[in-house]
């Protein structure tokens, strides 16, 4: 077949496999497939011949690519993967995976997303401590969909310890992954005494998910923990708190001594401050604190 040729089946091939006549279909691209044609024809007949399949024959065909030799093959098997197995199924095309080259390991863990956590997990554990970075950033992620509480230490650590790239990918998967386990997770992991660089992560995390059942561990922060800790924490509070911890948040203020610190705690105060609707609301509730505070200083930093 010439190209020109070629090009002309595949569109009849298209128009049969619309229409449901899957078996003319898959005949017009089995000969599409046999002949001597560029890659890209190939790669769309071979396509076809998957969509053309029934579902077992689909499985076959995919799982005969990602074990054979022919690479130009093996991006239309992993991109029908999602069309040709449904939940558990996926578990029989992993073992492929360590076989693959890098741009089809990139891909693979990339439609692994949308596939069961409990199935393919592990998979994208492993692919997060791949050598290649190319390929840890985008099983980072997949994990932010298919991640659960299991994997938010290795997140914290390695939005820690890594940059650019595979730095934001763990900081994106540990603020967005879904599920109220993943807030508890992160709450324990804090309370257990993670190293500070993954505990930085983990505070922030916290401003991130908006997990009001953190303030109380922040505030403690804020009280007695390191520097940076000490900012991290009060970032996350002036997103979590409401007015009704205005006071508790006035007598962090009143309590840091550090210059950079209680600035960025004055802003706090006043971002949650302004979360009261009415204007008149708001003043009320920094007089209040005025009215009951007799040290110079601390009127001076409520003034600001």
């Amino acid at each position: 077949l010439k190209s020109g040729a070629a090009s002309a089946l595949l569109l009849c091939a298209e128009a049969r496999l619309k229409a449901g006549k899957t078996g003319d279909a898959s005949s017009l691209y089995d000969k599409i497939f046999a002949a001597a044609v560029p890659e890209i024809l190939r790669q769309a007949a071979f396509r076809g011949k998957i969509l053309s399949a029934g579902r077992t024959d689909a499985q076959g065909l995919i799982l005969k690519a990602l074990a054979g030799k022919d690479e130009a093959l093996k991006q239309p098997a992993i991109d029908l993967i999602p069309k040709a197995y449904e939940g558990a199924e996926v578990s029989a095309v992993l073992p492929h995976f360590g076989k693959l080259n890098e741009t089809r390991q990139i891909q693979f863990v990339t439609i692994l997303a949308g596939f069961p956590k409990n199935i393919v997990l592990q998979t994208l554990r492993d692919a997060a401590s791949n050598p290649s970075p190319a390929i840890r950033i985008a099983a980072l992620r997949a994990i932010e969909k298919a991640g659960d509480a299991s994997i938010v230490e290795l997140l914290a650590t390695r939005a820690a310890k890594a940059a650019g790239g595979e730095q934001a990918a763990a900081r994106e998967a540990l603020n967005r992954m879904r599920g109220s386990n993943i807030d508890a997770a992160i709450m324990s992991l804090l309370e257990k005494g993670a190293e500070d660089p993954a505990r930085a992560e983990l505070i922030t995390a916290i401003g991130e998910r908006r997990i009001t059942a953190g303030k109380s561990v922040l505030m403690d922060i804020v009280r007695s923990g390191a520097p940076e800790l000490r900012l991290r924490a009060i970032r996350a509070l002036r997103v979590i708190a409401t007015p009704g911890d205005l006071r508790e948040l006035a007598g962090l203020l009143f309590g840091l001594e550090d210059e950079t610190a209680r600035e960025e705690m004055e802003d706090t105060v006043a971002t949650v401050a302004r979360t009261i609707p009415r204007v008149t609301a708001r003043a009320d509730a920094v007089e209040n604190l005025y009215g009951v505070e007799k040290n110079p200083q601390r009127r001076a930093d409520l003034l600001r």
